[in-house]
């Protein structure tokens, strides 16, 4: 049975092997193997190389960025800290095969974004304002250069300006022209098979999406960096983003540190804000640290800047490989970055935040107080106590400092109200252009002094229109020509002046719509006259000459701006008060309305822009010299300032958010300087504490005419303690001209000046106090001596300058060097660097002038009217009130400098109200801030309150 198998199989295999197919067949095995075993080399032992080498793949490198430093407080809270956020990025894959798919699906992000109440990352200096127009938005001329030098592809600024083709003079509306072609905004598909070439886009969607290309197009060479195109998004953007990902190729969800500003507006002129580093910085961050390059976040102002080198992070790196796309295919290396370091301040946050609202009370009871109904007449001669504000002056600053929308006015959504306010605007436009134009073509046209004052405003407007748009070429103006001195005079017409302009080439014609560059002189006047009376149509500055007037003939009523305030949304609706306005028929009813809401600071100082709507304030400890607050209102929203159009109306802001007036603002002392003349006449031995001096209305010596606050009568006969509480100025200028005698009684001015500077310099009065922020040059008076004793002459101090005045007072002699920063710590709280204040100088002066004039102003509190401000304080104040005139058609300046307690001094407070008509009321800011800082006052309610109780006190010093 076996053997027969066996014999079967051998037979099989035999007949196999013999047959001509075997030798097929085995060559066929054979190839089979060796294409298998080729297989295997090229898919699994060698098929990773052959993958990397079949994808086209760069090694490139990228710089890893690490969290910036915090700033905290004297107690550890942050005020600027990073924070993850969602962010809503962009990368460029090359899904879309051309402009207008990407357009179009960028277009509808934005309208999610917007729908979401989002922002769009704006890093074109560009706005679109109230009149729908276009407008720069650079806080310099060097910086609108620069992007337009990125935007027009040149290498420098120079270069730029020397070629023929140099667009440093294109507007805003021509730049933003260019970039929609550039970019095919509005413009369908070549490969689109359609009738229409465009479609329509909004400017506003416009310039968001030209935000958008124009950062991809800075990113060019790096394509795999997504771009980021809305910041901190919220959790309902996140969602849509994501629920809509097949629709947003390239769009993604990322979490990134953002830097957020805690209490920012109490903080912002002390923090500071970051931004891309701009040329002039990267040459000066560089030699400090090469590592910096073009496009990182550096600080820009306040503590972020002072303090980079502290704050800012250690860069990390990664090496990679990427495909053409851009997509990361390797990390081949990586080195982590390095957090910053941190930065503590002296100041306190509880403080510093209650100070800033207290100042706005104060500055709001202010405004409630002297706002009234009626015309007001202000002559030189009116006592700053007695300067009122007519509502009406109110009223047009709701519109002149763009609190309410012009633009909305016309919008689709305007009010019945709004509509009315617009159409009386364009009536009253027409009406005046007819007149202008009527002026520029009659045969007998009117003089400029023959115009009505509102005409004169118009005509004004339209030479510095003309001026600011480089089309009346001011540089090639002759000063001394006949015709330019008769329009200064106002003897020729506007006609007059802008034909003979014409005719001596101080016009640039190539700026007016001619047909022909041979049109005669007529034919070129009438294209200027076309061209004035456009620009005027579209001005919004303009517009705001119109309501000026519209409101003071009371065309325009204060009971319809009230209630655009609602319809506008400025206002939270309230139906009562709707109602109450709606109803009434007198504009009384608008008058007790805006006063009610100034009071409840729904409407805020510094919305009005009236006087006064600025102040600043300075805390510091009198035994070691930390400031504890530095305060400076208005302020602004430094989460907000990379927003291009906040920007905008922060920089046309008429209360001028970004100025500090705590270090910038500098003023003549008044009479707060009179403590160093004390001292002065003391040391000097011109003066001794217990002499009396009859006192007379005015000082005449020398021919001056110095009036004191008690002409024509006079305070009698009196001694230095009595004087400094009074305030007279004719006993202190008595002791200035003292200063100036010589041995033989001869009178010498250099003496006084030279008595002035040295007394002002012991007070440190003569250098800068060392804040790690922006602050002013100080100016000791270097004329007039007499004038210079009362606080007058060319002095010139910021409040924090006064500050530190104020404290080697309290100290009885120590003069600090200011500081704003307590200590550094490395990310990990460990101490790098421990900062105090230090003593510079001690002002060695006898007990008894110390005696005499410490006690001078704590009588200035016992005695004084000032007294009354207060007599509910918490600790024992001496202070002396001071106002200083620099306008007399404005409110004086008020000033007050303090310390306590009396007997052991903690505290310095000194505050600076910016046309704030009396001392008193800087006194009453002063009062507040004992009153919050020993208790006698909570937070709570000083941020709940509404305006402020005046005393009622006037101190005309």
């Amino acid at each position: 049975m076996f053997k027969e198998i066996w014999y079967s199989i051998c037979y099989v295999v035999k007949s196999i092997v013999t047959s001509r197919l075997f030798v097929v067949g085995i060559l066929f095995l054979c190839l089979m193997g060796a294409l298998v075993a080729r297989l295997f080399q090229l898919q699994i032992v060698e098929g990773e190389t052959y993958q990397e080498n079949y994808i086209q793949k760069t090694e490139t490198g990228i710089t890893l960025y690490g969290t910036r430093g915090t700033i905290y407080d004297r107690n550890g809270y942050p005020l600027a800290e990073d924070k993850l956020a969602y962010v809503v990025t962009f990368t460029d894959t090359g899904y879309y095969k051309d402009g207008y798919q990407k357009n179009v699906m960028l277009l509808d992000l934005i309208h999610l974004l917007n729908r979401n109440g989002e922002t769009i990352v704006t890093n074109v200096p560009i706005v679109l304002n109230d009149q729908n127009m276009y407008e720069y938005t650079s806080i310099s001329e060097t910086r609108r250069l620069r992007f337009l030098r990125d935007v027009f592809g040149y290498s420098s600024i120079e270069k730029m300006q020397d070629s023929a083709k140099d667009p440093s003079g294109k507007t805003a509306e021509e730049v933003v022209g260019m970039l929609i072609s550039r970019y095919g905004i509005g413009e369908y598909s070549k490969y689109d098979d359609r009738e229409e070439e465009t479609y329509e886009v909004s400017k506003a969607d416009a310039l968001q999406l030209i935000n958008i290309r124009y950062d991809m197009a800075m990113n060019s060479y790096q394509k795999y960096i997504p771009i980021t195109v809305s910041s901190n998004v919220s959790m309902e953007t996140v969602t849509e983003v994501k629920e809509n990902a097949a629709s947003f190729k390239g769009v993604d969800i990322q979490e990134e540190s953002i830097r957020v500003y805690n209490d920012s507006i109490p903080f912002a002129h002390i923090t500071g804000y970051t931004g891309s580093v701009q040329e002039e910085q990267l040459k000066e961050l560089q030699e400090k640290d090469p590592d910096y390059e073009e496009g990182d976040i550096v600080g820009q102002t306040g503590i972020e800047s002072t303090m980079e080198d502290v704050l800012h992070a250690s860069k990390g790196s990664q090496k990679m490989y990427v495909d053409s796309q851009g997509r990361i295919l390797e990390v081949v290396e990586k080195t982590d970055p390095k957090a910053g370091n941190n930065v503590y301040l002296t100041l306190d946050r509880d403080l510093q935040v209650a100070v800033y609202r207290q100042i706005e009370r104060t500055l709001a009871a202010i405004l409630v107080d002297r706002i009234v109904e009626g015309d007001v007449v202000i002559t030189p001669e009116t006592k700053s106590a007695n300067f009122r504000i007519p509502v009406k002056d109110a009223y047009f600053q709701l519109i002149n400092n763009n609190v309410l929308s012009i633009a909305h006015f016309s919008s689709e959504d305007a009010s019945e109200v709004e509509r009315e306010i617009y159409r009386k605007m364009l009536s009253k436009r027409d009406e005046v252009l007819a007149v202008i134009s009527d002026q520029l073509f009659t045969e007998a046209p009117s003089a400029y002094k023959s115009l009505t004052e509102e005409m004169q405003t118009y005509v004004d407007y339209v030479i510095s229109m003309l001026g600011d748009k480089k089309i009346l070429l001011t540089d090639n103006i002759e000063k001394e020509d006949d015709t330019y001195k008769q329009w200064r005079e106002g003897t020729v017409s506007l006609q007059e002046y802008l034909y003979y302009a014409l005719t001596n080439n101080w016009i640039d014609t190539g700026k007016l719509n001619m047909e022909s560059k041979y049109s005669s002189t007529e034919q070129t006047f009438q294209a200027l006259v076309d061209l004035i009376k456009e620009e005027l149509t579209t001005d919004a500055e303009f517009s705001k000459k119109l309501f000026r007037f519209l409101i003071d003939d009371e065309t325009l009523s204060g009971r319809e701006i009230c209630l655009a305030l609602f319809d506008q949304d400025v206002l939270e609706y309230n139906e009562e008060d709707y109602a109450m306005l709606q109803t009434s028929k007198y504009d009384t009813a608008a008058y007790n309305f805006l006063k009610k809401k100034i009071s409840s600071l729904e409407l805020t100082p510094a919305q009005l822009a009236l006087d006064p709507c600025s102040a600043g304030v300075t805390v510091t400890n009198a035994k070691t010299g930390e400031v504890l607050a530095l305060v400076s209102y208005p302020s602004y929203d430094n989460n907000l300032i990379s927003n291009s159009d906040y920007f905008s109306r922060l920089l046309n802001d008429k209360s001028e958010p970004f100025y500090n007036r705590v270090t910038k603002t500098t003023l003549a002392p008044g009479s707060t300087f009179k403590p160093i003349t004390t001292i002065a006449g003391l040391e000097e031995g011109v003066l001794t504490p217990d002499e009396l001096i009859q006192t007379m209305g005015i000082f005449t010596e020398q021919g001056l005419q110095l009036r004191c606050a008690a002409a024509p009568r006079n305070h009698g006969l009196i001694n230095v303690t009595k004087a400094l509480v009074v305030s007279c100025n004719y006993f202190f200028s008595e002791v200035g001209w003292r200063m100036c005698l010589d041995s033989n009684r001869v009178y010498n001015e250099n003496l006084g000046i030279a008595a002035i500077e040295k007394y002002s310099a012991m007070f440190g009065l003569g250098e800068k106090t060392g804040v790690e922020i922006d602050e002013s040059q100080p100016h000791i008076s270097d004329s007039q001596p007499v004038p210079s004793a009362i606080g007058q002459g060319t002095h010139s101090y910021s409040n924090v300058q006064m500050n530190r005045y104020a404290a080697g007072l309290a100290s009885r002699g120590n003069v600090y060097q200011y500081t704003i920063i307590d200590k550094t710590t490395d990310s990990q709280g460990n101490l790098l660097e421990d900062n105090q204040p230090e003593v510079i100088s001690h002002i060695d002066i006898s007990d008894t002038a110390w005696d005499t004039a410490l006690n001078g102003m704590r009588q200035v509190i016992a005695e004084s009217v000032t007294g009354r401000i207060f007599n509910d304080c918490p600790v024992t104040v001496a202070g002396k009130t001071g106002t200083a005139e620099q306008n007399k058609l404005r409110p004086n300046h008020a000033q007050f400098i303090s310390f306590g307690p009396y007997e052991d001094p903690e505290i310095v407070v000194t505050a600076t109200i910016i046309n704030g008509y009396t001392a008193a009321n800087a006194a009453e800011i002063c009062k507040a801030v004992y009153d919050f800082y020993y208790d006698s006052v909570s937070m709570d309610e000083i941020l709940n309150g509404g305006a402020a109780e005046l005393s009622g006190v006037v101190v005309d010093d």
